[in-house]
């Protein structure tokens, strides 16, 4: 009777009878089966225990390829549950794992924060900097959202945000969209809850915060809801608050922003359809309820 192995364990097995093994992966172009080895005289251990654990009909040891990595499998293994024990409460983590063809721990982080916290966890633990590599999303701009681009799948529907237009910083502001069918026949709206959200924006038109997760895939299934002529439908309560701070949890600066709703995630911008921005200001945080202010 087999037993099913995880990748991982297959790979730290044949690291355990092949000292210095550090992976495997098949280019698909070139049709060899690269080897990644620190140790060149471990060639024929490393390929007997990837033909016994993965099977001769995976492995062919005619099209191999030896190649010298920095780092071991066994030493990304561990310095990935050494960061996870340290940082795994971290949040935003979108992936994270062991990269197979650059050979170094991966991770894919929503803001620059939690991409710092990552790296600052790895230093700490005496991690190499070559073997771990953070990537956090390019900031969201404004001018790259494309009203246009739903017209065909949304036509004749009006995309409406409703919120507080002054808020104090540190406080918090319900957001509410609101979509229209402004047609005399009835409209499909297509949509997806974890898609529905908003971006505040600064004046130089880059997100300050969102209220979905920019690296998060994108839905698969879609929301249909008919509106009949005339008829708006209200979606609130599936995002948080905004609550005055940016992404990376600091408080916004005082000062003019402006909002947009969107029916997508904003990491993805061909598919957005969005509202036209909205102005919001910043003010002076509120004094405590138990302090009296004398004019």
């Amino acid at each position: 009777m087999s037993t099913y192995r995880t990748r991982d364990e297959i790979e730290r097995e044949i690291g355990v009878r092949a000292p210095g093994y550090a992976g495997i992966y098949f280019d698909t172009e070139s049709g060899v089966l690269n080897m990644y080895l620190t140790d060149p005289s471990m060639k024929d251990a490393a390929i007997a225990a990837a033909c016994d654990l993965y099977g001769p009909r995976a492995i062919s040891p005619q099209r191999f390829q030896i190649l010298a990595p920095e780092f071991t499998w066994d030493q990304l293994n561990d310095w990935y549950q050494s960061i996870y024990s340290a940082a795994g409460a971290v949040k935003g983590i979108c992936r994270s794992g062991k990269d197979v063809l650059a050979k170094t721990l991966a991770y894919e982080v929503a803001t620059q924060r939690g991409a710092n916290e990552i790296l600052q966890a790895a230093l700490a633990l005496g991690i190499p900097s070559g073997a771990i590599r953070v990537d956090a999303p390019p900031p969201l701009l404004a001018e790259e959202w494309q009203t246009q681009i739903y017209r065909k799948v949304n036509a004749g529907l009006d995309l409406m945000l409703k919120f507080e237009p002054t808020m104090a910083q540190g406080s918090a502001n319900k957001m509410t969209i609101i979509v229209t069918n402004n047609t005399d026949t009835v409209r499909e709206f297509q949509h997806n809850p974890s898609a529905i959200g908003f971006a505040v924006f600064g004046s130089d038109g880059v997100a300050v915060w969102t209220s979905f997760n920019p690296c998060a895939a994108m839905p698969v299934t879609l929301w249909l809801r008919n509106i009949e002529p005339g008829e708006s439908i209200t979606i609130e309560g599936v995002w948080p608050e905004f609550e005055g701070l940016d992404s990376d949890g600091a408080l916004i600066p005082i000062g003019q922003y402006f909002v947009r709703a969107t029916t997508e995630r904003g990491s993805s911008t061909r598919w957005v359809w969005s509202s036209d921005p909205q102005p919001l200001v910043m003010t002076e945080p509120l004094p405590p309820a138990d302090t009296q202010v004398f004019y």
